[in-house]
Parts: structure tokens; sequence; C-alpha cells
């Protein structure tokens, strides 16, 4: 056997193996994990502006965006989209995980878990 055809099913062993081990670590995820992973990447993220746009990117998984007057975009979940309307001014810290809203004379919270 040519070496090129032991070095090709060497190869297709190894990537079988980690496709085998990406499913398993994925499936064996419990959804509490995959939850405290979600609410650390959103405690992270740090933002503010007010509110040009908002709509469902269809293209990626119908995700909720908002777009500030500054033409900046982030991805919010479904909830705190419902309750965000146009010139809605938004401030979200590095560390919380809610937002502070100012819409006309009023100062609201929307929680973010």
């Amino acid at each position: 056997m040519s070496r090129l055809i032991k070095y090709s099913r060497l190869l297709g062993i190894i990537i079988s193996i980690g496709v085998a081990i990406i499913i398993f670590k994925g499936l064996t995820t419990s959804q509490e994990e995959k939850y405290d992973r979600y609410l650390m990447s959103v405690k992270e993220k740090e933002y503010n502006g007010v509110v040009l746009k908002k709509f469902k990117d269809k293209s990626n998984h119908n995700r909720s965006v908002l777009v500030f007057t500054n033409l900046k975009e982030i991805t919010i979940n479904s909830k705190a989209y419902d309750d965000l309307e146009l010139t809605d001014s938004i401030v979200k810290l590095a560390d919380e995980l809610f937002l502070t809203v100012f819409r006309d004379n009023d100062r609201f919270i929307i929680n973010l878990d």
C-alpha cells in the first residue's frame, strides 16, 4: 500500500474521532451549562445608544437586532427587543444583566436573563 493511502486513511480516522468528540461534547453539555455560558457572554457586553431601527435578521436564525443612531448593530434577546421602541435611549454596562432604558421622561430597567 502506498504511503499516500496510509496517510489518507489515518487522516480520515483522526477527522472522524474529532467529529465524534465534538458531537459527544455537544450532547453531554447540560442546558444549565449552555445557559450559564450565554449569561456570561451577555454580561461581558457593553453598549449604549439611541435605537434608530430594529429588525429580525432572517439570515441569522431570526435574531433580534437593534441599530443605534451611530449605526452600531447589536443582537439582543427577544423579550428586550419586544419591550424596546424606536428612539429609546439604552445603556448596558459590562458586568450587568440588565438594560437601563430612557424613554421620554421615564427611566426603567429590562432584565436580560
